[in-house]
């Protein structure tokens, strides 16, 4: 689902704020703005009415860069100038002498919006505090604080009750998510929506949510903008929570191809919290997607030394060792990942892959019909003996043909094509994983699979597509 015009906006005063698109627009027509600008007025947004010191952004509108005082100033003053022409009598931008700016006007913004589910309330961010008022009515102030104090005993014992509302919610959705099935991952989105309305200033929950989605299969071309939403709020409310920089930037790199985007947040994710055995593997799927195997393959062996019995993690290390062709150490570390969570199928997946390429096909066919569960596997092994590998396979080909399996299996699909020998049935199937996003479709340019196709212009547009082509 397509989250509406406003679940993306920021509005403040007679202004909109698009925070996908990074556009300002006054009765819905853009505002001509340069970029940082742009940056400057997201980052007064995302603070709520509060101080946006001048060091922050100064390394955001100029990072690794040494500037004059006058770079920041000029910048300000051009985003002011702007927001006063389109409405002169209001002061958006307050300056607040020797320490930064803050926004003037209070600004709300709208939940992202989530499959299957009405949209949530607004996030409002606070107006600028009102100066203390003298007033000499002492007494009243008093009897406010008796009040006050009654009452808010009362406000401290309901919001405890929220919040250890929100995470048992919370808790459930991991676990749903921890199964894997779709009916599971819908419900686990049901019960994140529920926990957010519960405490909608919790950032893990936007982090948790914006996982969830990414394991919806799409029905329709992949729609990424909800994961991203999530990924970012979780950031805007906590920006030195390590899992929510991990995911947004997992998010970036995997459905939205923004590279160096997400290698800054993955960098300052590792930099809060670089022990944890998750942003290892995140890492080490980046620096794959990047051709940088060894690299990504140090991470990966750090993810599983940290936790050793941590199934992803060793799923991850066999990916990578299968894309440098190291096939039978590949096939190894795919059978300690499903020793470690018999119901972690993807192991068998890369199992099957590297027993292809030691040509130990029977044993590729039933993993790969254990993977799929397929009904039929016996038919598959005489189809086998009748024609070879590349007869078994065009069966699974039609097992998998229906759209939406063909769909969730392209990426899978192309590979297959390939070892029958079908470069133009491959490169259709790459097409199809593009356009839904594929995960797997961050490795396409380092997959040894594709080498034959690394010289088709049809193949380059795909890593063009996604700004992985590179000079050979």
């Amino acid at each position: 689902m397509t989250p509406s015009v406003q679940e993306t906006r920021y509005r403040f005063g007679r202004y909109e704020f698009d925070r996908v698109n990074r556009r300002l627009l006054l009765n819905g027509s853009a505002v001509d703005l340069p970029w940082r600008c742009i940056d400057a007025l997201k980052l007064l947004l995302q603070a709520k009415g509060e101080v946006v010191d001048r060091q922050t952004l100064f390394s955001v509108l100029w990072p690794d860069t040494q500037v004059e005082e006058s770079s920041l100033t000029k910048v300000m003053s051009q985003l002011r100038r702007t927001l006063s022409e389109g409405d002169p009598p209001v002061d958006y931008i307050e300056t607040v002498p020797r320490i930064g700016y803050r926004l003037a006007v209070p600004a709300v913004l709208a939940l992202p919006a989530l499959p299957g589910a009405a949209p949530g309330p607004e996030l409002v961010t606070a107006a600028p505090k009102p100066r203390p008022s003298r007033h000499p009515l002492r007494w009243v102030l008093a009897g406010l604080l008796v009040i006050g104090a009654v009452a808010g005993g009362a406000w401290q014992w309901s919001t405890s009750r929220q919040h250890a509302e929100a995470e048992r919610l919370y808790q459930e959705a991991e676990r749903l998510r921890r199964l894997g099935d779709q009916a599971s991952i819908s419900a686990a989105i049901a019960a994140l929506r529920s926990a957010i309305v519960q405490r909608p200033d919790h950032a893990a929950y936007y982090a948790a949510m914006a996982r969830t989605l990414a394991d919806v299969y799409p029905t329709g071309e992949m729609d990424w903008a909800p994961m991203r939403e999530a990924a970012e709020r979780a950031v805007d409310l906590d920006p030195r929570c390590a899992s929510c920089q991990a995911t947004l930037g997992f998010i970036l790199f995997t459905r939205g191809w923004e590279w160096d985007r997400a290698k800054r947040h993955l960098e300052e994710a590792m930099r809060l919290a670089g022990s944890n055995a998750g942003l290892h593997g995140y890492m080490a799927m980046f620096e794959a997607s990047q051709q940088r195997l060894d690299q990504a393959l140090v991470h990966a062996g750090e993810a599983v030394r940290i936790q050793p019995f941590f199934a992803n993690g060793h799923y991850i290390r066999s990916n990578i060792l299968l894309l440098q062709e190291r096939y039978e150490d590949a096939a190894a570390t795919a059978s300690r990942s499903f020793a470690i969570q018999p119901k972690f199928g993807m192991a068998l997946d890369t199992r099957a892959a590297a027993a292809l390429q030691l040509g130990r096909e029977l044993d590729a066919l039933r993993d790969w019909c254990a993977f799929l569960s397929v009904r039929n596997p016996l038919e598959l092994e005489a189809a086998h003996r009748a024609g070879g590998m590349k007869a078994a396979l065009g069966m699974l080909m039609e097992q998998t043909s229906g759209e939406n399996l063909r769909r969730h299996h392209a990426y899978r699909r192309a590979r297959w094509q390939m070892f029958r020998g079908d470069k133009q049935g491959a490169l259709e199937e790459l097409e199809v994983a593009l356009r839904y996003r594929h995960f797997n479709m961050v490795y396409a340019a380092a997959d040894p699979a594709f080498k034959p196709l690394r010289a088709e212009p049809r193949f380059r547009a795909l890593l063009r597509g996604m700004g992985l082509e590179r000079s050979e």
